[in-house]
Parts: structure tokens; C-alpha cells; sequence
């Protein structure tokens, strides 16, 4: 499978969603319970996620600008912006 073929594909989508719900927030009442976070994080290992998005879950972390973006959508130009 060619790189451009795996970007078209959901798995990427479908990982950055588990990133999301699983990741820690450090906050105890919304983060997922340890062993839930575990399974989470063997799905990224062997689908080979980014270290960006498995460091979300082993700790309370930003998310990199592109994951931002992926996450909120675009952001509007400067000088649209209120």
C-alpha cells in the first residue's frame, strides 16, 4: 500500500478519535479509567500512531498545531479572526 493510498484510508481518522477519547486531560473525572487507556494505547502501537498522539496518552500534553487543526478544524486568517 502506497503512503498516498493510507492517507485515504479511515484508519488514520479512526486513531486520531481514539487519541481523543483517551487521552489524559488530568483532570480524574474525565479521564478513562487506566486499563481502558492501556487497550487504547496498544491499538496505536500496532497501527504504528505517531509518538505525538501515544505521548497524549501516557501524559498532560498539548496537541501539536497540525493535530489542533485536525481536531478544530482550520482556523480563520488573522485578521478574520474576532
Amino acid at each position: 500500500m502506497t503512503k498516498h493510498r493510507s492517507l485515504m484510508s479511515p484508519v488514520p481518522y479512526i486513531l486520531f478519535a481514539i487519541v481523543q477519547l483517551a487521552r489524559l486531560s488530568g483532570d480524574r473525572s474525565r479521564d478513562i479509567d487506566d486499563l481502558l487507556r492501556s487497550r487504547a494505547m496498544d491499538a496505536l502501537r500496532i497501527s504504528q500512531a505517531p509518538e505525538s498522539w501515544q505521548r497524549l496518552l501516557l501524559e498532560v500534553a498539548t496537541m501539536e498545531t497540525a493535530d489542533q487543526a485536525r481536531a478544530f478544524g482550520d482556523t480563520l486568517p488573522a485578521g478574520l479572526a474576532a
